[in-house]
């Protein structure tokens, strides 16, 4: 029976038109080399919650031609990437309804954690927030899924996982998490049908 759900946060239930580095690439003309390197090098510390977004950007706004602050850098960055996907927040809404705990498992920096938690009111539409930067490890590192196992204190195969990233799906697996790739909304819904019974 299963008595918790984690859902992928980018990819699943946030799903923006365009991402923050494709929207500097075109508007603002920053080098796609400049911004990979960003996200894949320095970037990914504060998905672990050991460095602080705010003190990376002030290196980089200068040289990404942003002339405002860091503080609307960060409002044009996370805004713009808040779209949501109202048919999976509703199937949470149903799961929340038949006792079953919903929760978002997301590689997140600690700021844009806290604008998913407060300003986009997902905090309110799941149960909790299990976020890279304050777990101390990413979904690919076993530490994360053991982290979240512990905190509901619930058996492996009585959570599900539902993610866009093999990698992910096969970390949870390995500790014995029901975890399925998200490929679409349709695929999803069948398969949440078949393992809950909710109705769509």
């Amino acid at each position: 029976m299963i008595k918790a759900v984690l859902f992928d946060a980018d990819g699943v239930v946030v799903t923006p038109e365009k991402i923050f580095s494709q929207r500097m690439h075109e508007e603002y003309g920053v080098p796609k080399e400049d911004l990979e390197d960003f996200f894949h090098g320095e970037f990914q510390q504060c998905l672990v919650g050991k460095s602080d977004l705010r003190d990376l950007l002030r290196g980089k706004i200068e040289g990404w031609n942003w002339r405002g602050t860091i503080d609307e850098l960060m409002d044009y960055w996370f805004s713009n990437e808040s779209k949501t996907d109202e048919r999976v927040l509703g199937i949470v809404k149903q799961l929340r309804e038949k006792g079953v705990k919903c929760y978002l498992a997301t590689n997140q920096e600690k700021y844009r954690t806290e604008y998913f938690r407060n300003q986009m009111k997902l905090g309110e539409r799941f149960d909790g927030i299990f976020s890279s930067a304050y777990v101390g490890y990413k979904k690919e590192q076993p530490e994360f899924f053991k982290h979240v196992i512990e905190s509901l204190d619930v058996k492996p195969e009585e959570i599900a996982l539902w993610d866009d990233s093999k990698d992910h799906i096969e970390s949870a697996r390995d500790l014995g998490i029901q975890a399925y790739l998200y490929m679409d909304f349709e695929n999803f819904k069948t398969q949440m049908v078949a393992l809950v019974g909710v109705s769509v």
